[in-house]
């Protein structure tokens, strides 16, 4: 399958919705998008089933790390740079790297193999991490099925300061990425390129079809805002596959947003037409949500809790804006989406219950869903429902 500018774009906006408000602005993918095609005007994605030829190519993950808000002027020259660096670590042991994955889902890191996929003319693998975004490495399912070639990683900057890391586990390598990426050399934006291996033992540990869900997801999207059938007919049935329920719906009323370890903290406050709040609070990505009127939380990861717009655009954490500085603030509508199974594994829940902790929550974090129903069905009707106001 070869994506051209329109398909890209809207794995950009599929991304953007489905990655839990992080992953990346949407911008950055997009300016990931404009430097693809100083390559080429398309670019191969690998579907599964994968063939057994394809199998055996040798891949590698790669992903920026860093603030969601932060984004270096050179960052596609720091993905190269990490890349060549992995890549010449493991030459002799593994070959030619010739296939990349992203780490998650979300507008800059589903981008980022696509760029690296335009300038050294190989495939991106149709799979990630996660199916959303996460907060740290160790949330992926890459990490959680126990990655063959863990370290070293490469790290780098847009200037090309560059280094492998490595260390006793993988908690202690995230950290001194993270200390390494929030220091003044590269300014809460890193690129990183991990974890080579064949392609088939990767995507044993991965959730598979990920760009194409994001891919349909934005033509869904589309399709609605332009009230285009055919669009949205082909994409319905694939989008449907996810499982989304609705939080709520208002206006934004409240967010800070602090930048601390290479993260961006944010907690945003929406008010409902019945004057309930619903409170979001986010690192990097949005990962508890709390009604005013109800004292446990109304939703939580690793489910994701997706952003779209009254117009049927989505957003990231990134695009919404601080009431004070934008007067005209629209209404959201508050998206929940059922997490990938690969996610419902002991350690990754821990992992995420951990974060969650450390965000000033610690009760219960099994809510259940009686409300879930297919994600693209859930569009349609609110979308209607939008129409007859």
């Amino acid at each position: 399958m070869y994506l051209n500018e329109n398909l890209l774009k809207r794995v950009v906006e599929g991304t953007a919705f489905l990655g839990s408000g992080g992953g990346g602005k949407m911008e950055s993918g997009f300016t990931f998008i404009r430097e693809i095609l100083n390559f080429t005007d398309q670019v191969e994605m690998l579907t599964f089933p994968l063939t057994e030829v394809d199998k055996k190519r040798t891949a590698c993950i790669v992903c920026d790390m860093g603030s969601i808000t932060a984004f270096d002027p050179k960052q596609d020259e720091a993905l190269c740079f990490a890349f060549e660096s992995l890549s010449g670590h493991f030459c002799n042991e593994l070959g030619k790297i010739d296939a990349v994955f992203p780490i998650e889902t979300g507008p800059e890191n589903t981008m980022a193999p696509f760029l690296l996929a335009a300038k050294y003319k190989i495939p991106v693998i149709d799979g990630d991490g996660a199916g959303r975004a996460v907060p740290v490495l160790m949330l992926s399912t890459f990490a959680a099925g126990q990655v063959k070639n863990w370290r070293p990683i490469a790290i780098s900057n847009g200037l090309g300061d560059s280094m492998l890391v490595s260390a006793s586990d993988l908690s202690k390598v995230e950290s001194v990425l993270r200390e390494t990426t929030h220091t003044s050399l590269f300014s809460n934006s890193s690129s990183l390129a991990l974890w080579p291996d064949e392609v088939g033992r990767i995507a044993d540990k991965c959730v598979q079809g990920s760009i194409s869900m994001a891919l349909h997801c934005g033509q869904l999207l589309r399709g609605i805002r332009i009230k285009d059938g055919a669009l949205i007919a082909g994409a319905l049935a694939h989008v449907n596959q996810l499982e989304g329920f609705l939080i709520g719906k208002g206006k934004v009323i409240y967010k800070t947003s602090d930048e601390k370890g290479a993260f961006n903290f944010t907690t945003t406050k929406i008010e409902q037409v019945d004057g309930t709040i619903i409170t979001i609070m986010s690192q990097n990505e949005s990962l508890i949500a709390f009604q005013s009127n109800l004292n446990y939380p109304i939703a939580i990861a690793p489910d994701s809790i997706c952003y779209l717009k009254s117009d049927f655009y989505p957003c990231t954490n990134a695009e919404i804006g601080i009431p004070a500085e934008d007067l005209q603030t629209e209404e959201l509508y508050l998206i929940g989406v059922k997490a990938n199974d690969k996610l419902l594994t002991e350690k990754i829940l821990a992992g995420f219950k951990t974060i969650i902790n450390e965000l000033g929550f610690a009760g219960n974090t099994d809510i259940p869903h009686t409300n879930s129903r297919p994600l693209g069905d859930l569009f349609l009707d609110l979308a209607e429902a939008a129409a007859l106001s």
